[in-house]
C-alpha cells in the first residue's frame, strides 16, 4: 500500500492509514518489505488494515532485514490499533520478523491479531511484534494482542507477541501458537537458542500483566518459559503479574527452563515482582 510514510519532523500531525486490504504475495531479496506498509515512521497511525498475502524474503545480508505484514517498522508517536495478519511471512536469512511488524520503539500497539506462521533463521522473532525497545520515560507497549500462528526460528529471543520488550507495557495478550527455537538449518545454526516464551522472549524492564499462552515453548537450549524466556527488572520498572500458562515448556536437560519464566535476572537489590502466576497443565 505505502513504502515509506511520516509527518513533518516539527509536527505531531498524525498520518493516517485505514481500512486498507492488501491480498497480495511478496517475494523480496530487500531488507524492508511488507503487506500495507514497509517503513511507518514518525507519527503514523494504522488502524483496521488487513493483509492476506503470503512473503518469501531472501534478503542476503545477514541480521539486516526487518520484515512484517502489516508494516517493518514503527517510529516514534506511531500507533497499530486492529490491524490483523493472515499471510505466511518466511525469511531464508537472518531477518527480524514479526507477524505484525518487526521493529518498534515507543509505538503502541492494541486488539491487533497474527493467525499466519512466521519462519526465520535470526532471533528478534514475535507473532505480533519482533522487537519493541522504548526507554523509562516513554509509553510504548502492547496491549489486547494476540497470536495464533507458529513461530519458529533458528536464533534467540522469541515470543508468541514479542520477541523482545523493553521498557513500556505488555497486557491483555494471549497465544495460542505454538513458540520453536531450535536449529531447523544446521548449516545455518548452532545450539545456541535461548530466551524463548510463549508471550515474550526477553523481558526487560517491561510490566507484564493478564497475559495468556496455551501455545507449546521450545528452546534448543535454555532460557523457556511459558509467559517469558528471561525476565529483568530495575528499581521501578518490571514485573510479572496475574499470568496464566497451560502451554508445555522444553529445554535442554540441565539448563533453565519454567512454566512461567525460564531465568529471573534478580539482584540482591531488585528482585522480580512475580504475582498471581499461575501453571495448569
Amino acid at each position: 500500500i505505502a513504502g515509506f510514510t511520516t509527518n513533518d519532523g516539527a509536527s505531531q500531525q498524525k498520518v493516517i492509514i485505514s481500512d486498507c486490504i492488501n491480498y497480495g504475495d511478496i517475494t523480496s531479496a530487500t531488507g524492508r518489505t511488507a503487506g500495507i506498509v514497509a517503513a511507518a515512521n514518525r507519527y503514523t497511525q494504522l488502524a483496521n488494515c488487513v493483509n492476506h498475502g503470503k512473503q518469501l524474503n531472501t534478503c542476503p545480508k545477514n541480521d539486516a532485514g526487518r520484515l512484517g505484514n502489516i508494516a517493518c517498522n514503527m517510529g516514534a508517536g506511531s500507533s497499530m490499533i486492529g490491524c490483523s495478519n493472515y499471510g505466511d511471512l518466511t525469511s531464508t536469512t537472518g531477518s527480524r520478523c514479526g507477524g505484525i511488524t518487526s521493529a518498534a520503539g515507543d509505538a503502541t500497539f492494541e486488539n491487533c491479531a497474527n493467525y499466519a506462521e512466521v519462519v526465520t533463521y535470526d532471533g528478534y522473532t514475535g507473532g505480533i511484534v519482533g522487537c519493541q525497545v522504548t526507554s523509562s520515560t516513554k509509553t510504548g507497549g502492547i496491549s489486547n494482542c494476540f497470536n495464533a500462528g507458529s513461530i519458529r526460528s533458528c536464533g534467540s529471543i522469541v515470543g508468541g507477541i514479542v520477541g523482545r520488550a523493553s521498557y513500556g507495557e505488555l497486557k491483555n495478550c494471549a497465544n495460542v501458537g505454538s513458540v520453536l527455537a531450535y536449529n531447523f538449518d544446521p548449516v545455518k545454526a548452532a545450539f545456541s537458542q535461548t530466551k524463548v516464551g510463549g508471550i515474550v522472549g526477553d523481558n526487560q524492564y517491561s510490566r507484564m500483566a493478564d497475559c495468556f499462552n496455551a501455545g507449546d515453548v521450545y528452546a534448543m537450549k535454555e532460557q523457556a518459559g511459558g509467559i517469558a524466556g528471561s525476565i529483568s527488572r530495575n528499581s521501578t520498572k518490571g514485573g510479572i503479574s496475574n499470568c496464566l500458562n497451560v502451554g508445555y515448556v522444553y529445554g535442554s536437560l540441565g539448563y533453565n527452563c519454567g512454566y512461567i519464566a525460564g531465568v529471573n535476572y534478580s539482584s540482591s537489590s531488585v528482585v522480580t515482582d512475580l504475582s498471581n502466576c499461575y501453571y495448569d497443565a
